[in-house]
């Protein structure tokens, strides 16, 4: 059984890289968004213990909701679509990283060009050679960049459109800040293991903040045990908001020749064998609660990536 579910945070929202924290860094913690498919269940999974009052160690112990939501320490038994954002009545999903348009600054209007296959004879007449086995080509006169992980309707996806309204149809990114959502500088203080605050040790981090009648969006492939409606804790520093099952079901393409990355995944021999164009990797470790250990660091191809099949079920074919 498929569910929607709409996610209003009550303050900004925490999502971030690998880089250590440390006092005296300069640069700051790269900022994850929208997050992995991963951060969304590890955060219902925590939701549906809380409503049904199970402690940890209940659930490590083998409670029957181990069957809802999967084992202590194993992978949900559930697959996300999302997240992605809604406005108003609108929904926005990341733009595919084989879409391009000119350089213009201020521009309203944004003309999509889309990268395609070079025929062979072009192929060999350039003498181009590649280890991938796609090669794709924009044809253009002027200088072009990638809107690759900017926010287009999900509309103007399904339509196929070539043409978009900024601050519309299409949201442009500038250090992925939009009319969508902002980004906010935050000072942390560090803490040792024994969480006593470390004198003079500060870090720079960045938080979301979703403009007003933003809200993440994400579907739920399965019955996990989760209520219609709650308080959901998602990301770093405890940060939450509420959540419903939404009443009408966004509408995706039913069929496409390629697949549109919704949320980062995970860089794997399956997923390189499938990719056909993606942004710049970011890295994550984390903290593996059932090892009581720092987790291994991993890749991701960031949302907006374009792949061949539907890695993961995290992707919508168009």
């Amino acid at each position: 059984m498929m569910k929607w579910y709409e996610f209003k945070p009550s303050d900004s929202l925490f999502f971030r890289g690998a880089e250590p924290m440390l006092a005296g860094m300069e640069y700051e913690t790269t900022l994850v968004f929208p997050p992995s498919v991963s951060v969304i269940s590890g955060a219902i999974r925590t939701a549906v213990l809380a409503q049904r009052s199970i402690s940890i160690s209940e659930y490590w112990e083998g409670h029957p909701i181990s069957e809802s939501i999967g084992k202590y320490g194993k992978d949900a038994p559930f697959d996300i679509t999302g997240p992605f954002l809604k406005y108003k009545s609108e929904y926005y999903v990341p733009a595919p990283y084989t879409w391009f348009t000119v350089d213009k600054e201020n521009s309203r209007k944004v003309q999509i060009m889309k990268a395609a296959d070079l025929e062979m004879d072009v192929k060999n007449r350039l003498g181009l050679k590649s280890s991938p086995k796609l090669i794709r080509w924009v044809r253009h006169d002027k200088e072009v960049k990638s809107v690759g992980g900017d926010w287009i309707s999900l509309n103007g996806l399904m339509e196929n459109r070539s043409k978009f309204e900024n601050g519309r149809s299409i949201f442009t990114s500038d250090e992925i800040e939009t009319a969508l959502f902002s980004t906010e500088k935050r000072t942390g203080i560090s803490i040792d293991y024994q969480r006593k605050v470390e004198e003079s040790k500060l870090y720079n981090a960045r938080h979301i903040r979703l403009k007003s009648d933003v809200s993440l969006v994400w579907r739920i492939d399965g019955d996990c045990g989760l209520s219609s409606s709650g308080v959901l804790v998602l990301g770093g520093e405890q940060r939450f908001g509420r959540y419903r099952q939404l009443d009408d079901d966004p509408v995706f393409p039913n069929s496409g020749n390629e697949y549109l990355a919704l949320s980062p995944i995970p860089v794997c021999e399956k997923s390189r064998s499938d990719l056909i164009a993606t942004g710049q990797i970011t890295y994550r470790g984390g903290w593996d609660l059932a090892k009581q250990f720092h987790k291994d660091m991993k890749g991701y191809y960031p949302a907006g990536s374009v792949f061949t099949e539907n890695v993961n079920n995290c992707c919508i074919p168009f």
